[in-house]
């Protein structure tokens, strides 16, 4: 019986998009560009981790834009997640994000439910943040501030 829980346990997803300040090996996003790799690490050691995309330059051809960066990662639960982002040395680089990258109007970021555990695309990410800033926060997809269940 438990196993069969667990099989249909859904997962959470996210996009989140940016555009740097700077190109990407300037002196001025140093500090953001040579912490990725340890950021990425210290996800995959964070309870609830399941997956991210490991292709740092997928939103620069994606956006064909060389300032544009994009992550997509999914978790076992959206508070493994949120503590991720705001309670680990992640959280130090949210705090700061302004020195790094542009202000962008619209929302950056969706999150949404999941069976998978691997294999989403940017196509399907930005697909969920469109809708996100079409409609609002919705089943298929929402913030943290607006979880849907």
């Amino acid at each position: 019986m438990r196993l069969s829980l667990r099989l249909n346990r859904m997962n959470i997803a996210q996009i989140n998009i940016s555009k740097l300040r700077y190109p990407k090996h300037s002196p001025e996003v140093d500090e953001f560009t040579k912490n990725i790799s340890r950021i990425n690490l210290l996800a995959q050691k964070c309870d609830g981790y399941v997956w991210h995309l490991e292709e740092e330059s997928a939103g620069a051809r994606y956006f064909e834009d060389p300032l544009m960066l994009a992550n997509l990662s999914i978790w076992t639960s959206i508070n493994d997640l949120r503590r991720f982002v705001y309670r680990t040395n992640h959280g130090d680089f949210v705090k700061h994000k302004t020195k790094w990258f542009k202000t962008i109007q619209k929302p950056v970021y969706a999150l949404w439910w999941t069976q998978q555990k691997s294999g989403l695309t940017l196509d399907e990410g930005m697909e969920r943040l469109k809708h996100l800033r079409a409609f609002g926060a919705s089943q298929k997809a929402f913030t943290f501030s607006s979880v849907f269940s």
